[in-house]
């Protein structure tokens, strides 16, 4: 029961609060004061937390941050380009990974399916 409790993620967004599984996100992306978490099915929301909150939010085991404005699901990596510094999602989305945490993302991604160019 717990594990299903942990695995849901809560937002307070427009004076709601919007329930979604941490599996459906795919990033989120820094956007001042803001973040914008964008899921597999459903359409991006912004919520009026900054990254760094949502960051320590979510589960760190399968979200990793790549770039100073983005946290990335790691499940939702497909490959990941180490010459150009960009990482590929599933969804086709090209984000730049952070000169400074290439090597990390590296060696946490040898572990995973995850493609690596």
């Amino acid at each position: 029961m717990k594990e299903r409790i942990k695995s849901k993620t809560y937002l307070l967004l427009r004076r709601a609060f919007f329930m979604r599984h941490q599996q459906n996100i795919t990033y989120c992306e820094a956007d001042g004061a803001y973040t914008i978490i964008y899921f597999d099915k459903f359409k991006p929301e912004t919520v009026a937390y900054n990254i760094k909150v949502i960051e320590e939010h979510l589960s760190s085991s399968n979200f990793i941050r790549i770039h100073k404005s983005y946290l990335v699901n790691t499940n939702a990596i497909c490959e990941v380009c180490k010459y150009c510094k960009k990482l590929v999602l599933r969804n086709g989305q090209e984000i730049t990974i952070a000169r400074q945490r290439k090597k990390q993302i590296i060696s946490v991604l040898s572990n995973t399916e995850v493609l690596i160019l």
